[in-house]
């Protein structure tokens, strides 16, 4: 899912942090399965994260105001 969104929207209409979804995914997914080398999350990597979320909901909200995508779309 996330590759489509990113192939649809990623470059279109100012949505480039559906981009940086993925990479968000996969950091989490090494930190609640880590192997031991594994490094442990900063607070600057927490701080980029949120600041991530943050733009992907204005981002969805923005994609949705513009009237481009349906209900189920």
């Amino acid at each position: 899912m996330i590759d489509a969104v990113r192939a649809q929207f990623n470059d279109r209409g100012g949505l480039p942090v559906f981009g940086q979804i993925n990479r968000l995914r996969r950091r989490r997914n090494e930190t609640e399965y880590p192997s031991p080398t594994t490094p442990g999350v900063t607070t600057e990597e927490a701080i980029q994260a949120l600041a991530v979320a943050r733009d992907a909901i204005d981002g969805a909200k923005r994609l949705i105001d513009t009237g481009r995508l349906g209900p189920f779309a």
